[in-house]
């Protein structure tokens, strides 16, 4: 009787997913296109910019004639020609900036009123913005997918200019199918700051928020991924500068002091829930990762003003982090 060979049945390679994620780009033109170069360099399936896109200051470069210009920038008045111009407004764009050309006439409008002032600053934030995504949609190729999430600086008024453009996804409480392997949303709301900036709220409003998303957009934790600006409280990733009354951040015996500014409530959600990973940024000086029970969470930490890209390389497969390297440039 002649021997059977029996063959194991072989299993089907396991899909890798590669995410890039970079946070906290405050306008800082250089470094959103040092993401898109640091896409294509690392073959990634997905780019996840986190929150805190927008800049914090609008530069009036006033037109005072005979083709000349001046602006007030790094304390201290400057006088330029029209040939200088594109170069000075790209240098304060690559700093996080917004250089604004306008007339000695709205120049003094603006000073007198606040309201001016902040109609210039938000048309400023969402056209750079949409001129971010059009540059994305030219450079990025179509295989790579394309997530932006906003920050507790980010005003309202930038959702709709992500929801309108069609080359990236839009995330806040929102269910993304990565890669149609990864459950995925965002959440650009944060814990109470010194700032009073637009995106924040208490804890247990921060917490049911949480929730709430989670709900509506995760149906399997092993393949949830998440984009939470706040990190969690007391994570060594939340590390940031005590701040006296004046906003100046305390010295004691030379040494700055530094005390956890994170989400009590993003802790708890996470402890809860245990999905794969989660994303998180807005503490600027403590880059690193932790893991939490099951869960990986990442924060990069950021340099927006020096031109410095900092981000997390992800490696996933199945429902395990299989690699994550941290790469800056």
């Amino acid at each position: 009787m002649p021997f059977k060979i029996f063959k194991r049945k072989e299993e089907a390679p396991k899909k890798r997913v590669r995410i890039l994620y970079t946070t906290d780009l405050h306008g800082a033109e250089l470094v959103w296109r040092k993401s898109l170069s640091a896409a294509k360099m690392y073959n990634v399936d997905v780019l996840i910019v986190g929150g805190d896109i927008s800049g914090k200051m609008l530069v009036p470069i006033v037109d005072i004639g005979n083709g000349q210009y001046e602006y007030y920038f790094m304390k201290r008045v400057h006088r330029i020609t029209k040939d200088e111009l594109e170069k000075v407004k790209k240098m304060i764009y690559s700093m996080g900036y917004y250089p604004y050309v306008t007339t000695e006439e709205e120049y003094r409008e603006m000073a007198q009123s606040k309201e001016k002032l902040d109609e210039v600053f938000l048309s400023m934030m969402k056209e750079t913005l949409k001129r971010w995504l059009d540059l994305a949609a030219e450079r990025l190729p179509e295989n790579i997918e394309l997530i932006v999430t906003l920050g507790n600086d980010d005003r309202l008024e930038l959702d709709e200019v992500i929801i309108e453009h069609p080359r990236v996804k839009y995330s806040e409480g929102q269910r993304i199918l990565i890669k149609d392997t990864y459950e995925f949303f965002g959440c650009s709301w944060v814990n109470p700051t010194p700032w009073n900036s637009p995106r924040e709220e208490p804890e247990e409003k921060l917490y049911e928020r949480l929730n709430r998303y989670w709900e509506n957009a995760i149906t399997d934790p092993d393949r949830a991924i998440l984009e939470i600006h706040a990190p969690p409280y007391q994570s060594t990733i939340d590390e940031a500068p005590l701040l006296d009354e004046n906003f100046r951040p305390v010295i004691r015996s030379g040494q700055i002091v530094k005390i956890p500014a994170g989400s009590k409530a993003v802790k708890r959600f996470i402890q809860e829930r245990q999905p794969l990973l989660v994303l998180t940024g807005h503490i600027h000086e403590s880059p690193g990762f932790v893991k939490i029970g099951r869960t990986w969470v990442v924060n990069p930490g950021s340099e927006y003003s020096e031109g410095i890209f900092k981000g997390f390389l992800i490696d996933l497969v199945d429902t395990e982090v299989k690699s994550m390297r941290r790469i800056e440039g």
